[in-house]
């Protein structure tokens, strides 16, 4: 499992945003009761939706506070993540309409900032799939669209291309950033040895 070194900060950063996004969804349940009477739904998208707030907030201050951020924790976040906002996916209007598909859009392309290899396209995966099973319970269901069955093909195609575009930008970064340290370790070096010479 190839992880950021800065993967700490940024799943922190993360938390941050799955709090702000899920307080957002709370309030929602609360402000907009004629949008979600269109909703499969409505009663357990609430639920769900204080259940995502609660599960944030309590990321956030375990990992603020108690818990060490390991490679294994952030894997297992971002699938519960994942999996969370399908189901907010499932009691909603579905694929389109909510844009709650975005939301997956920003996991998927995080876990992959902080996660590379084939374990951060694993997120891609994930998303792929449980969008595939929304749409397909919703098209038997006869309460999906009919435009909704390739949208959930191209939702999969736009994981996996945010994965790797995200992939090759954090390590080209991860690279720059090696770099300049390594520079910086030259230049302390030939400091040093300016001082001995000076001295000697």
């Amino acid at each position: 499992m190839i992880i950021s070194p800065n993967a700490p900060k940024l799943f922190n950063y993360f938390n941050y945003y799955r709090c702000i996004v899920s307080l957002l969804l709370v309030g929602m349940t609360f402000t907009q009761k004629d949008y979600l009477s269109r909703f499969r739904d409505a009663e357990l998208f609430q639920s769900l939706a204080f259940g995502y707030l609660a599960l944030c907030i309590f990321s956030l201050l375990a990992f603020q506070f108690y818990l060490k951020v390991r490679p294994k924790q952030i894997f297992a976040w971002f699938v519960v993540d994942i999996l969370f906002l399908h189901a907010l996916l499932y009691c909603g209007p579905g694929l389109s309409g909510t844009g709650l598909d975005n939301l997956v859009i920003i996991s998927v392309a995080a876990g992959n900032i902080v996660i590379s290899g084939l374990i951060g396209l694993s997120f891609a995966a994930v998303a792929s799939i449980a969008t595939l099973v929304v749409v397909l319970d919703r098209t038997f269901a006869d309460l999906a669209a009919s435009s909704d069955l390739p949208s959930a093909g191209l939702q999969g195609a736009i994981y996996f291309a945010s994965a790797f575009i995200l992939q090759n930008l954090s390590s080209r970064i991860l690279q720059s950033e090696l770099i300049a340290e390594a520079r910086e370790k030259d230049l302390e070096e030939l400091q040093r040895l300016n001082h001995q010479v000076i001295e000697s």
